[in-house]
């Protein structure tokens, strides 16, 4: 059976956080007020590692980034990995390849500050309501990204 890996599109979005530009500031969204920047143009789904295939190891990861001027993205951050931080590097490796296209309310290519939660599954069947591991997975994503100083220093 093929590794399945699913993606939770959860959007959060953060002020004040420093990176490159020291002139410009990220925004603070509120979940679906994030359609207002940033759509996803170009999605990598990350390899499952094989090791966590193998002994039937399923979780997820949530890794924190900036969506930059230009729709690619950096400053990437692991969050939260479950159930062990094994499925934190292929996020990272994948959402590095990730695009994005500004709204055409977002004139400005404002960048943002956001996260996201990649689930890992064996199963090829999809839970409407998410899975135990993605609901762990956001809920401390979500505090430690809310309580996030910003240091982007991870890239």
């Amino acid at each position: 059976m093929k590794p399945f890996t699913k993606m939770l599109i959860i959007f959060t979005f953060w002020t004040s956080f420093s990176f490159a530009d020291e002139n410009e500031t990220l925004v603070q969204v509120a979940g679906e007020d994030a359609e207002n920047y940033w759509v996803i143009k170009k999605v990598t789904r990350p390899s499952y590692p094989r090791a966590a295939a193998l002994e039937g190891v399923e979780g997820c990861a949530a890794i924190a980034f900036v969506i930059e001027t230009n729709g690619s993205t950096s400053s990437h951050r692991p969050l939260v990995g479950y159930p062990s931080e094994v499925f934190l590097k292929p996020s990272i490796s994948a959402i590095k390849k990730w695009r994005f296209s500004s709204t055409e309310s977002n004139v400005n290519k404002q960048p943002v500050y956001t996260f996201q939660v990649i689930e890992f599954s064996l199963s090829k069947k999809r839970s409407q309501g998410g899975s135990f591991s993605g609901d762990i997975c956001k809920a401390s994503a979500n505090k430690s990204f809310n309580t996030d100083t910003g240091d982007a220093g991870a890239g």
